[in-house]
């Protein structure tokens, strides 16, 4: 059986132990509670959003006492994020960031069709996840970094050329009439002030289609 969850949050410990289930859709889940699947040796497929602590843990648990037993049992060959995880990646200022972060979404099915066991499956999801998390979280960073190096340089860029409006003008005047005596720093103010005008508009109406999601 294919089923899809849509509007499930929590599933509670043993909610579905031993069924017939063979792919699994769990769009809005926000967490697993412990042996939810357990034993469901038809389960093959599962689709889940990207979220560190998926799976249920004692929070008075360590490391050594960590038992993740959600999908013991289970034979999942192939598992698919879905949300907003792929609108993020492609959003991605660089190409290699993009590559990085689809290698790493990837790996994880690989991951599962060669190296571990049924009894295993739950651990390496929830450190793939983790993993996934982290890696997006510092491309973020980076990304933000370089949105708010762009701003500068926008800034920047419309200063100039309003600075250079403004010189073109005196010019202009001084031919004409050479006695006019220009006040250049009253001319820069008003330029800056022309430009923070300009970078409203650019902060407000661009800038936002280049964040992340």
């Amino acid at each position: 059986k294919k089923i899809a969850f849509s509007s499930l949050r929590v599933i509670e410990p043993c909610a579905f132990e031993d069924t017939d289930l063979r792919e699994l859709n769990l769009p809005e889940v926000e967490q697993i509670g412990v042996c939810a699947f357990v034993s469901n040796s038809h389960l093959r497929r599962i689709a889940i959003p990207l979220k560190a602590n998926l799976f249920f843990i004692d929070p008075l648990a360590d490391d050594s006492e960590i038992v993740d037993t959600a999908f013991s049992g289970c034979h999942i060959n192939h598992v698919d994020l879905i949300g907003s995880i792929h609108e993020t990646v492609s959003s991605l200022h660089m190409e290699s960031w993009r590559n990085d972060m689809t290698h790493e979404i990837n790996q994880i099915n690989k991951t599962l069709e060669n190296s571990y066991s049924s009894k295993q499956n739950t651990a390496v999801i929830r450190w793939w996840l983790q993993s996934v998390c982290s890696r997006i979280e510092h491309y973020k960073t980076e990304h933000l970094k370089v949105l708010k190096a762009a701003t500068v340089l926008l800034e920047l860029a419309l200063w100039k050329a309003k600075l250079s409006e403004k010189d073109e003008d005196e010019s202009s005047d001084c031919a004409k009439v050479k006695r006019i005596k220009i006040d250049v720093e009253d001319a820069r103010s008003e330029a800056r002030g022309s430009c923070g005008a300009g970078m409203n508009i650019i902060i407000k109406n661009v800038l936002p289609f280049l964040e992340l999601k």
